[in-house]
């Protein structure tokens, strides 16, 4: 709410690698979501994304995303 003063400003803490360390962990998946198996297709809006299971964009260990 800037009217009051203040701004939200989001926080960015993705490593500076994240895009090449997202894109490993995609072509590892075979561009297919390891949960439910749908295939990355822009066209039919699944979007395949990486997410870190603790939380923690800081933590980029295998077993965390």
């Amino acid at each position: 709410m800037s009217g009051r003063g203040w701004a939200i400003t989001p926080k960015n803490d993705y490593a500076p690698d994240w895009k090449a360390t997202a894109t490993a962990v995609k072509d590892e998946a075979g561009w297919c979501c390891v949960r439910c198996g749908h295939s990355h297709s822009r066209e039919g809006w699944r979007i395949l994304t990486v997410h870190h299971l603790d939380g923690d964009k800081a933590n980029n260990a295998w077993w965390n995303l």
